[in-house]
């Protein structure tokens, strides 16, 4: 089954939904394979334009890795990735800040990070462009 994961930020667990904004359960952990990763850019520019009192960009989700849920991961390297409103428009590699727009698997990790397995990023064949924000003049994603 194809779902959406984010970190949510209340519960500080990985939110799971079949599509965008439909959640349908929290965990501690959780493995995709074929993962994509979406950003609503519209939504991430209002995030920034619209500080909370901290100061901090506004909580609304608007960034989802999708994929299909696998029991584990093969064994090998990974790369820590993750993923700010204010840091750019895209998912990124922790140690360098490369963004990373497809990976072969993600490990969501119970220590609230996110671990990929040979991600990839603009200029390879398997990367996408954010996504327009859902909306009245707009289309959701499709489910692969």
């Amino acid at each position: 089954m194809t779902v959406y994961v984010y970190k949510n930020l209340r519960t500080f667990k990985w939110s799971t939904a079949s599509k965008p904004k439909a959640k349908l359960a929290d965990h501690d952990s959780i493995t995709l394979r074929d993962v994509t990763f979406k950003v609503y850019e519209t939504q991430r520019l209002w995030c920034i334009s619209h500080p909370m009192a901290s100061g901090k960009p506004y909580r609304q989700v608007h960034a989802y890795a999708v994929g299909e849920v696998v029991d584990a991961a093969p064994q090998g390297p990974r790369v820590e990735i993750s993923y700010h409103p204010a840091k750019g428009g895209s998912f990124y590699r922790v140690s360098t800040g490369e963004a990373v727009t497809h990976c072969d698997y993600v490990e969501f990790a119970s220590d609230r990070r996110a671990y990929a397995v040979n991600p990839s990023g603009p200029g390879n064949a398997t990367a996408t462009a954010p996504v327009a924000a859902p909306g009245k003049n707009s289309q959701e994603p499709a489910d692969r």
